[in-house]
């Protein structure tokens, strides 16, 4: 649903089935011995049979990225995935403030912004945290990004990875009507992270 996303998703698409993966999927990573996937989406907790899905590839010797942002984990199934060595979670976080986080994502509930630092914070503690995903924007100041990066570091992420506004699906639209748009695109936001 994010407005600067690259998918230009309609919402009109299915989840896939955990039969599909178990029966279809599968054999065909093991086939080819795929050691790790990355689930990504939109956001895959939405699928209403994402645990399901992960305990089935971690059963079968398959390590698990998840890209998420935070705001559908609960606190019960990071205790109980902290167990595996071969999943982890990369968090969406846009702003170190709800004021800036909230306007990119279009979301400006401090209940949502405050979960999802309490979400980073869990992984960290938990040892399932790989990185935090971050998308330089305009509600943001550089001040933000020195505060991510240090709260990166202070909960255990691995890395901070800035990823620019894609000129891709939403993200498109988004670039062209941001200040982001023309030469200021092209150019790194913060050259000394």
């Amino acid at each position: 649903h994010c407005a600067h996303c690259f998918a230009n998703a309609s919402g009109t698409g299915t989840e896939m089935s955990l039969e599909l993966i178990q029966n279809k999927i599968l054999p065909q990573l093991l086939k080819n011995q795929v050691v790790k996937i990355t689930l990504t989406g939109g956001e895959p907790l939405c699928n209403p049979q994402i645990k399901d899905i992960v305990q089935l590839l971690l059963d079968n010797h398959v390590g698990v990225s998840i890209c998420t942002n935070a705001t559908l984990i609960d606190t019960a199934w990071i205790a109980y995935l902290s167990k595996y060595e071969n999943v982890h979670f990369n968090v969406s976080l846009d702003g170190m403030r709800l004021e800036s986080h909230g306007r990119f994502r279009g979301n400006l509930s401090i209940e949502m912004f405050d979960k999802i630092i309490s979400t980073i914070t869990t992984l960290g503690h938990y040892k399932l945290l790989n990185g935090i995903l971050t998308t330089p924007n305009t509600y943001a100041t550089i001040d933000e990004y020195i505060d991510l990066c240090c709260f990166a570091k202070k909960v255990g992420a691995h890395y901070v990875l800035m990823n620019p506004l894609s000129p891709f699906g939403r993200g498109d639209r988004k670039l062209k009507r941001s200040s982001l748009s023309g030469e200021n695109a092209r150019e790194p936001m913060h050259p000394a992270l």
